[in-house]
């Protein structure tokens, strides 16, 4: 895992396949962050959970947009299902010692913040079961990979080409100096106004 989270359906939906595994162990390496939903998966492991020690995670009641009352009864379940798997999991006296809130307060009060605490944190509350550390090779090695792209050569002499003035005053200047361009933005905005509607 290294997520900031996400759908909640989507994150519910990986949290049911894994409850699906009756006769293996579901373990989980956190090789970054463990946020929102990702963070609750930890929650479900029923093996070993790993995470390096500069993995950050985060904690907060799950969200969607509701519209009507099968919804919100059906995110207050989900939410009453997340509630119980946090208790049964982590201690709930040290989530309010690393972040000033309770499993409680995280579910109840409407103004608890999002929750954030690191690796050893984790370790503590009972989520993570082993820390990795980052070793100096392994560090390299991944901003060598990370960064590869900035890697390449760029040519010793740039050529910089100045462009052509052309003054387009109108949209139907735009039309018929570029009819392309034009169908595309129309497009683009036709697209944009039907995702704003919908």
């Amino acid at each position: 895992i290294n997520s900031p989270g996400g759908s909640v359906l989507s994150g519910y939906g990986i949290i049911a396949k894994m409850r699906e595994r009756k006769d293996v162990k579901t373990s989980i390496k956190v090789d970054g962050a463990a946020m929102s939903m990702a963070c609750y998966a930890l929650a479900y492991a029923t093996g070993e959970v790993e995470c390096l020690d500069v993995s950050k995670f985060m904690l907060h009641p799950a969200d969607m947009y509701v519209s009507d009352e099968a919804t919100q009864s059906f995110l207050d379940g989900m939410n009453k299902d997340l509630r119980a798997v946090l208790e049964a999991k982590i201690d709930s006296d040290k989530l309010k010692k690393f972040t000033g809130y309770s499993i409680a307060d995280m579910f109840e009060n409407k103004d608890c913040p999002d929750l954030f605490f690191n690796a050893k944190q984790a370790k503590a509350l009972g989520l993570v079961t082993k820390i990795n550390k980052l070793n100096t090779d392994e560090a390299k090695a991944i901003n060598e990979k990370m960064f590869a792209v900035a890697a390449i050569e760029e040519p010793k002499e740039i050529q910089i080409q100045k462009p052509n003035k052309m003054e387009i005053k109108s949209l139907a200047d735009l039309k018929t100096t570029f009819p392309n361009i034009y169908a595309e933005a129309v497009k683009e905005g036709a697209d944009a106004e039907f995702t704003r509607v919908n």
